[in-house]
């Protein structure tokens, strides 16, 4: 099949269909003494539910427990609420949406306004200075709701780095307190299916990823290609869209970079500049 051919025919897969990945136990289904396996929770208002699950037989339920505690759950190794720290998992890959099921049942609280808080963060281990940069970020706020509803949290990215690690947290509450006769219990958050989409729906969305200061010459190419910018460059790498570097440089930059080994498809361009600023733009190899 011809070089094109192969290229369009990748392009329309990414352009319409989603690909989802799934961390381990992101369906809460491993469990150990009321706590699901690779999770935090907090010492009180935590632990897995039968009640609304949407897939296998346990949900994650977090509550405000006496009056004011907020129940929490974190992916990894931490202690809620002190989650972005050293909580997380292993992790590599770009995704752009957290999506999943919950509801939210408030019971009596003070606040006609409590929101359940679910937020994910993309990090990177930074040896220069011994922390964990924040490569990516999305949080939400889910209303009261007693039916399963979907939420989709938008992952926005502020590095072109690929992260290692990768953090999710869930709250049952942003501000609220139980009231009086709530017997200290209230705002039931229960969690269940976390997945992690990578892809697009539409060609639209795919192009939303990249930005447009600078520009690939040529694009479409099938051997070489030449970043036009004003600025001066620094490092440059190429990704593949599950976020697998496949071709770097650092060096003669100014030059045409030759990415002819690289199959037909469709890559993400990560660009680093003297002034510490990047972007990301978008190589169609053919």
């Amino acid at each position: 099949m011809p070089k094109v051919v192969i290229a369009i025919v990748i392009f329309f897969c990414l352009s319409f269909t989603s690909i989802s990945q799934q961390i381990p136990n992101f369906s809460f289904e491993d469990v150990e003494d009321s706590i699901p396996e690779n999770w935090s929770v907090s010492s009180f208002g935590a632990q897995v539910s039968t009640d609304f699950v949407t897939e296998g037989q346990f949900s994650l339920k977090v509550w405000n427990w006496y009056y004011y505690g907020i129940g929490a759950a974190v992916l990894g190794t931490g202690t809620p609420p002190f989650l972005m720290q050293k909580a997380g998992l292993p992790y590599q890959g770009e995704p752009n949406f957290l999506t999943g099921s919950y509801a939210y049942i408030k019971g009596e609280t003070y606040s006609s306004n409590d929101k359940a808080v679910i937020g994910i963060a993309l990090k990177k281990y930074n040896q220069a200075t011994n922390t964990s940069d924040t490569i990516a970020f999305g949080e939400t706020r889910l209303s009261p709701t007693e039916n399963i509803s979907g939420f989709q949290i938008p992952i926005q990215y502020n590095s072109v780095e690929l992260c290692d690690t990768i953090v999710v947290w869930v709250f049952s509450s942003d501000s609220g307190f139980c009231g009086v006769n709530s017997n200290g219990n209230c705002l039931y958050l229960y969690v269940d299916n976390l997945t992690l989409q990578s892809g697009s729906t539409s060609s639209q969305n795919i192009d939303s990823w990249f930005s447009s200061n600078s520009k690939l010459i040529p694009n479409p190419t099938q051997q070489n290609f030449r970043i036009i910018t004003k600025k001066e460059l620094v490092a440059v790498k190429v990704l593949s869209l599950s976020g697998q570097v496949v071709f770097s440089a650092n060096q003669q930059l100014t030059a045409d970079l030759n990415v002819s080994d690289l199959p037909a498809g469709v890559y993400i361009v990560a660009v680093n500049y003297t002034d510490q600023s990047s972007e990301r733009l978008k190589l169609v190899i053919q």
